[in-house]
């Protein structure tokens, strides 16, 4: 049995594409591959009527300095900036997920941001990666568990 919906995949291409474009003025193309070396990460767990999940973000250096441009208009990188912005998208994204999978209408929970991405001992992952002129960021929803 799936916990993610049917069509869940478009659904979160749509909801990561609206929510960079709002944040940070990000306009990205959806692709099949992350391009380029990924040096930081972040993942946040959620809960919805008492199914576990896990949304991981992982971007690539270029990509996140542009979420550092939009979000702060700074032009210099710093890796803790970028960790916090890694984590501050995974904040975001955990709760546009949340409200994907019913969590305005559902019991559910939201935990905190962790740097590192994996969604590992997942039973069911969906992936949407966006590429911005090269540079690319993918946020995965795994589903840790059945119900609880």
């Amino acid at each position: 049995m799936t916990n993610l919906p049917h069509g869940f995949q478009e659904q979160l291409t749509s909801a990561v594409s609206t929510a960079l474009e709002r944040m940070a003025f990000m306009v990205g193309e959806p692709t099949e591959e992350v391009s380029g070396a990924v040096h930081h990460s972040s993942c946040i767990a959620l809960k919805v009527d008492d199914v576990p999940y896990r949304v991981c973000v992982r971007a690539t250096d270029g990509a996140l300095q542009e979420l550092l441009n939009g979000l702060i208009d700074t032009e210099t990188f710093d890796d803790a900036e970028a960790q916090l912005a890694a984590n501050e998208l995974a904040n975001v994204l955990g709760g546009e997920v949340l409200r994907l999978l019913g969590g305005d209408r559902l019991p559910s929970k939201l935990g905190l941001p962790e740097e590192g991405a994996t969604t590992g001992g997942a039973a069911e992952t969906v992936r949407c990666v966006l590429d911005f002129l090269g540079e690319t960021l993918e946020v995965s929803v795994g589903v840790i568990g059945g119900r609880a």
